[in-house]
């Protein structure tokens, strides 16, 4: 199983919550296609060390809330 297999699989049993600022539209949109692209036109992609990471933060049994996976006007992530 993958790393955004594991992701996936964590937020539709419940154990990853990510409802706020679209980061279950995010982290799906990434797993079809690779990418997210915000309102205004930006495309944003995840870092798989990030995905690994988070699929290692969600294995079972592990549960945990994430607010935000792209982080704006912020040294932390670029367009």
């Amino acid at each position: 199983m993958t790393s955004m297999e594991i992701v996936l699989a964590a937020l539709s049993e419940g154990r990853l919550i990510a409802n706020m600022n679209d980061v279950k539209g995010q982290l799906r949109s990434c797993a079809a296609s690779g990418s997210w692209t915000d309102p205004k036109g930006n495309t944003l992609r995840a870092a798989p060390e990030l995905i690994d990471l988070l699929a290692g933060l969600v294995a079972p049994p592990n549960k945990m809330t994430i607010m935000s996976l792209f982080r704006f006007k912020s040294p932390h992530g670029k367009l």
